[in-house]
């Protein structure tokens, strides 16, 4: 059996190469700059020490260590630009792109950042929900902090979770009547499950980027890299899971989760 260490590792290795593999395949079919797709559509950056859980260069953030690497990728791609296939491409990004992805590593291995998905997360009284509120609307985000275990496996457990949000929600902002998500797990028919029909019926899908609303659904429950949704992704060009951003009215929510409650026996 890996280690979490170990677990961790194959993960950054093989998602840094699929990431590689995409904008490969970007530059192909899009008429964008290579800095421009290297780091708002492919989510290596926040895989580096570079990353401090708030600043982007997508979003307009000057990093000159960050641009050091893009020069060298760049340098990468058109040395590899005749290859048959992207494999050595591959390799030598991530070979290029390792010390600061071990540098972000040590970092969360002494308790700087929650080690399972390389993110910098408050502790929540919601498990596996969190959120934060935007114009008139609260946005949930969903991230499995029970790895290696999937919040999937105790359906009971994450849907009083997310009553808990709720419960919250309605005394800290009684005026707030829309709960927003935007991710590819909306695409997921168990996440889809604890919420009501119009949630997945008026969901829009949106642009892919570099966040983990795309980039998640290539991480198992264990944390390891999810090679069969990889896979579908290299053979298609396409996401197997799209990001769509969902919505429903709070006491829609309400009213669906206590009617699963019920049906659980609780």
């Amino acid at each position: 059996m890996k280690t979490r260490l170990e677990i961790r590792r194959n993960y950054d290795r093989e998602c840094v190469k699929l990431k590689i593999w995409y904008v490969h395949h970007l530059l192909q079919t899009e008429q964008r700059p290579f800095e421009e797709l290297i780091a708002g559509r492919a989510d290596i950056y926040r895989r580096t020490h570079l990353w401090d859980g708030e600043h982007h260069p997508a979003n307009g953030h000057s990093d000159p260590e960050w641009n050091v690497l893009v020069d060298g990728l760049k340098d990468l791609f058109r040395q590899h630009r005749d290859d048959e296939t992207t494999q050595a491409l591959e390799d030598a990004a991530y070979a290029l792109l390792l010390p600061a992805m071990e540098k972000r590593l040590a970092g969360e291995r002494g308790g700087d950042l929650w080690e399972g998905a390389g993110q910098i997360i408050p502790p929540t009284p919601y498990g596996c929900f969190s959120r934060d509120y935007a114009e008139d609307r609260v946005h949930i985000h969903f991230t499995n902090v029970l790895q290696p275990k999937s919040p999937f496996w105790d359906m009971p457990a994450l849907t009083r979770s997310l009553l808990k949000l709720l419960d919250d929600l309605e005394h800290d902002r009684p005026d707030i009547r829309i709960v927003q998500c935007g991710s590819w797990i909306n695409n997921f028919p168990p996440f889809r499950s604890l919420f009501p029909p119009e949630w997945r019926d008026d969901g829009k899908q949106y642009t892919p980027g570099y966040t983990y609303g795309w980039w998640g659904q290539f991480m198992t429950h264990t944390g390891d890299f999810h090679y069969r949704n990889a896979e579908r992704f290299r053979a298609t060009g396409e996401f197997p899971y799209a990001s769509l951003v969902c919505s429903a009215d709070r006491s829609s929510i309400r009213a669906h989760v206590e009617t699963l409650l019920a049906e659980y026996g609780e």
